[in-house]
């Protein structure tokens, strides 16, 4: 009995470490279970590599956009500030966003970041709005080799 017992809760163990191992994101994260401060907006994107490989555990920060029109400016500081880090899918969700005007930067190593760019390359600019989210997709950086 003794020994039942022991097998028994080895097999649990292994069924359940097995369920564990089983599970992997292949879509962008589930911002639903993300508590916001009201009047914060929400973001959530995919991120992948030239290849359309995942980009994996690599820190995505937002920085401000100033001024209007022609005379939009922003720094970029991957020091610290609003931002998240991706999960082995690329998949990210950053959230209590002040509302405004980003620009999205993938740091590629410390003090290295890059711009999210559209295709006239021109930094690909978004606007946070307050109680809302924010779909960034998936998006694709070319990262220098």
């Amino acid at each position: 009995m003794k020994h039942f017992m022991k097998y028994l809760v080895i097999v649990a163990v292994v069924l359940g470490l097995s369920g564990c191992a089983a599970q992997t994101r292949t879509s962008t994260p589930d911002v639903t279970a993300i508590a916001t401060v009201k009047g914060m907006g929400l973001m959530r994107g995919q991120l992948f590599d030239q290849a359309n490989q995942p980009l994996a555990n690599r820190t995505v920060r937002l920085a401000t956009l100033y001024g209007e029109g022609a005379t939009q400016a922003y720094i970029a500081d991957d020091s610290g500030g609003i931002g998240g880090v991706t999960d082995a899918s690329g998949s990210f969700a950053i959230a209590n966003i002040p509302p405004g005007k980003y620009v999205v930067l993938v740091v590629l190593r410390e003090g290295v970041s890059m711009a999210l760019m559209q295709k006239n390359s021109t930094e690909r600019i978004i606007e946070i709005k307050p109680d809302a989210l924010f779909d960034l997709g998936p998006a694709s950086i070319t990262i220098p080799q």
